[in-house]
This record gives structure tokens, sequence and C-alpha cells, in this order.
């Protein structure tokens, strides 16, 4: 039975900071326990947000997924390898709008913009300061 209904507004985090970080979390399914997630972010709270590293190839931040703009092909990319692969994205996959690829962390300042995609935020292009120095947990 339930119990209760809350409807809590969404805001939208304001990203400046943004930090790769090599971890081997598992995050298949949007339902699943976020505590890893918190953590990482935790452990990195002098940055806005984190990008995810992991097993060598970027994969998305704590909220959302992430894509790079390749100014010499004039092509949006999305990794190949996403921790969850979101409504959103997938969206964007199917209209040709994004098309996939590996990126590694030393690939990422070849691109000239970054976007994070998510229900919430849709396609939102930021301009963050990122820091290219990588931890591993």
């Amino acid at each position: 039975d339930i119990k209760s209904i809350k409807y809590i507004p969404y805001i939208e985090k304001e990203i400046n900071k943004i930090k790769i970080v090599s971890s081997n979390i598992n995050y298949k399914y949007k339902y699943a326990n976020r505590d890893e997630l918190n953590r990482l972010l935790k452990e990195h709270n002098k940055f806005d947000e984190i990008i995810i590293e992991k097993d060598g190839y970027i994969t998305d931040t704590t909220i959302s997924n992430i894509a790079f703009y390749d100014d010499n092909c004039k092509q949006w990319f999305t990794p190949k390898t996403p921790l969850l692969r979101g409504t959103m994205r997938e969206k964007l996959l199917s209209d040709g709008f994004l098309k996939t690829r590996n990126i590694e962390s030393t690939e990422i300042s070849n691109y000239k913009k970054v976007s994070l995609i998510n229900a919430m935020i849709g396609f939102k292009i930021i301009n963050p300061i990122i820091n290219y120095q990588k931890e591993t947990l």
C-alpha cells in the first residue's frame, strides 16, 4: 500500500568545476543505490561534479550522461559505455543528434564543448573548468 506521495521541486545544480575520477562503480539501473556515487562526490567536495572514468574510458557524471563536441567533424559524442543508459541520451542517439565513441580522459581537452544530459535538464551545454589530474579510487 502507498502511504504517501511527496513532490519535491527539482533544483538544477550549478557546475563550474569538474574533476575526473577513476572508479569501478556499477550503476546500471536508475533505482539502484546511489551511495557509491554520493561517496565519490563527497570525497571530491572541492568540485561541483565529477566525471567518472571506468576501465580507462569516460562514462558519466554522478547526475547525468555526458557528451563532448568534436569541432573537426561537427558532431556530439557520448561515451560508448555509460554507467547508465539514460532516457534522454537514448532519445538523442535515436534521433541521430549524438553518436557513441570510446572517450579516454586524455582526449577530453580535444573537445570544444561539454554537455550534461538527463531527463530533468535535457541537453545542457556547460563551460566548466575540468581538472585533468585523474584520481583512482
